[in-house]
């Protein structure tokens, strides 16, 4: 690995090598891809990040993380076709947040970030009530919502499909939330 204009590590064909840091990154599959200050480009060619595809199609989307750590998407070109969480970017940069579902080419990347997704504290089986009383007190069960989770921080609604739903820290997650009372696999949702 080399490193070229302190942007980070760069294998022998030019692309950005997969490493481990605690900062924004992309996953490709079981690869992250750290994002550094400055613009990283995603496309089937001519890109930083490399996805399957058409080599024609090039250089795809570009990623811009901001000295804060901030990062926005963009599309490369207006004929470049970029999904974020299933729907399609148009002319202006979108704001990424952890957990984030990007398509590009076809193929789904996720965004994560580190310093989003906190650290794992354990807790015996014994305390679960005790905490859920603590933080919901009074709470009741109630019946059934037809199938769908709705997010009161974003507005976000989720559909509970017939394999469920999982939801905690890791960008992995069909929901994430990030927040250190959270693990990074919390709860799954069964559909029924």
């Amino acid at each position: 690995m080399l490193a070229v204009n302190g942007r980070g590590k760069f294998d022998r064909s030019g692309r950005l090598a997969a490493v481990s840091y605690r900062m924004p990154y992309i996953q490709l599959k079981d690869r992250q891809f750290p994002l550094r200050v400055g613009e990283t480009t995603v496309g089937t060619s001519g890109a930083d990040i490399a996805v399957d595809g058409p080599v024609a199609l090039g250089v795809q989307a570009k990623l811009q993380v901001a000295s804060d750590q901030s990062v926005v998407i963009r599309r490369a070109s207006s004929e470049a076709v970029v999904r974020v969480n299933g729907v399609q970017l148009g002319v202006e940069p979108h704001p990424l947040i952890h957990g984030d579902k990007v398509d590009v080419a076809g193929t789904e990347l996720l965004y994560g970030d580190d310093r989003k997704g906190g650290q794992t504290q354990y807790i015996t089986g014994a305390s679960v009530a005790g905490l859920a009383e603590a933080y919901m007190p009074g709470a009741r069960p109630v019946a059934t919502t037809g199938g769908r989770l709705v997010s009161l921080v974003d507005g976000r609604e989720y559909t509970v499909g017939p394999t469920g739903l999982t939801l905690g820290r890791d960008a992995g997650c069909d929901v994430v939330v990030a927040s250190p009372e959270v693990s990074r696999r919390h709860a799954e949702l069964a559909a029924g």
